[in-house]
């Protein structure tokens, strides 16, 4: 079965205060670094869902693929429905990525290929957070069965609900550097990361 992978980011940053995206951490753009870590696990395909500034973060990730999402302004949802829809026939399987979870190691994007048994109804979900209030979420890995309601997904939601939805058949694997994402210049402080933002 093949395994199609993206990474999203097509965000406005608006919380930031600049693109986030190109942001550079060790001399390398977040998009960038994304895209080498996802393209370790060898994908069959690997996309960029752009949107925002979507020249120069196209630029900046250096991706085989790149879809552009017209609608990204509505959010998160709408860039997870463009990557369903451009892989409907194409893929057995969509690994989903975020631009801007810089901690992520590329063994756990392994770890959840890995996870995946090849079937068009698997669902591979990020757990992190404590055992008490502990979440799932992205990267996350939908088998073809779930690309319509992928593909139905809009607003800022993303797929969480698909979780809640199919849960007897998600298959969780713990990634505690996931709980961690960009959002404003004091997380990059908080995990002492030292960026260079490229306005």
């Amino acid at each position: 079965m093949r395994l199609a992978a993206v990474v999203l980011a097509a965000g406005q940053s608006r919380r930031f205060g600049a693109n986030k995206q190109l942001l550079e951490v060790a001399g390398e753009a977040l998009v960038r670094r994304a895209v080498r870590t996802v393209a370790s696990i060898e994908p069959r395909i690997l996309a960029v869902v752009l949107g925002h500034d979507a020249e120069r973060v196209a630029s900046a990730a250096q991706a085989p693929f790149l879809i552009v999402n017209e609608n990204y302004a509505d959010g998160l949802g709408t860039s997870i429905a463009c990557a369903a829809e451009y892989f409907a026939d194409d893929a057995g399987a969509l690994l989903i990525a975020l631009a801007d979870q810089p901690l992520v190691p590329a063994a756990h994007y392994m770890a959840i290929r890995s996870a995946w048994n090849g079937r068009a109804d698997a669902v591979v979900a990020t757990r992190y957070g404590s055992s008490s209030d502990s979440q799932l979420g992205a990267p996350a890995l939908f088998g073809a069965e779930y690309f319509p309601e992928l593909r139905a997904l809009s607003g800022d939601r993303g797929a969480q609900q698909l979780f809640s939805r199919h849960r007897r058949r998600v298959v969780e694997v713990a990634c505690g550097e996931a709980a961690f994402d960009i959002d404003t210049p004091e997380d990059l402080e908080a995990a002492g990361l030292d960026p260079l933002a490229d306005d």
